[in-house]
Parts: structure tokens; sequence; C-alpha cells
């Protein structure tokens, strides 16, 4: 493999994937180049830090992107990387999941409305042990609140 500024003799990719044909090709950004590498190339959409209404628009341009090619666009997996945390009050701002239990469970359903499958949870912490409290809290505070 060769171009202009790179030559590269015997590349490879070591350990090969275990999903056949690949795995899936989840791709992010925003704005309409995003929307189209989505459209054309992805198995989903990740975005990052977007709020539920705004996830809603993203995905609506996708599947515009999607009708432009000929694709349905049903295929695809729509995701989004969120802040996550406990307190008492709702912190306000985009993607966030910080609040009591109630208000975090609120928003992942504002979340799956629109569209959106997987969450990612981004929590700030000083050390293991805040990390596992939270996570504890998301387990037995949380996500039953979301069974439905």
């Amino acid at each position: 493999m060769s171009g202009e500024f790179f030559r590269f003799d015997d590349v490879g990719c070591f350990p090969k994937p275990r999903q056949k044909p690949y795995p899936p090709l989840w791709i992010g950004g925003a704005g309409p180049a995003a929307f189209r590498r989505v459209a054309r190339f992805g198995d989903g959409f990740h975005a990052a830090w977007s709020a539920p209404e705004a996830m809603g628009e993203q995905i609506r341009e996708v599947f515009k992107e999607c009708e432009t090619l000929g694709r349905l666009g049903t295929d695809l997996v729509f995701s989004v990387r969120a802040g996550y945390g406990i307190r008492d009050e709702p912190r306000e701002g985009p993607a966030n999941l910080v609040g009591p239990p109630t208000f975090i469970a609120d928003q992942i359903a504002r979340y799956a409305d629109v569209g959106v499958s997987h969450i990612v949870l981004e929590a700030r912490m000083r050390d293991l042990g805040e990390h596992l409290t939270l996570l504890h809290r998301f387990a037995e505070d949380i996500r039953p609140l979301t069974e439905t």
C-alpha cells in the first residue's frame, strides 16, 4: 500500500475480528457530512452530548440522507454518549443524565422515544470505589425504572 506521502509493506491487523463479515461500524460526528457517511457506510450513528431533541433531529437527518441513497436505514443503530451521575437535583445541559433516578429514567425514555437504542454513560469519578457505587446505583435504582 502506498500513496504520495506514505508507503507500507505487508500491513496487517491482528487479531482478526470475530464477527463476520466485520464488526459493526458506528459513525460519529455532527452535521451533513457525518450524516452522509452514516447513510453510505454505517451500521449505526453515535452522537456525543446530544440532548434527546437534538438527537431526534440528527436521526431524521440521517434518514433523509439514507432516502437520498435509496437506503431504508431501518437497520441502523443510534447511540449517544451522555454524562451520568446521581444527585438530588437534575443538572441542566445537553445530554446530562445527572440527577435523581427518576429524572435519569425519564431522560432515557426520551432518548428511546426518538430512536436511540444505546447510551454510553460517562461519569466523572475520583476512584474505583466511586465508579462502582455509580454502577451499582444505576443497576439498582435506575435500570428497574426503565424496564417495561
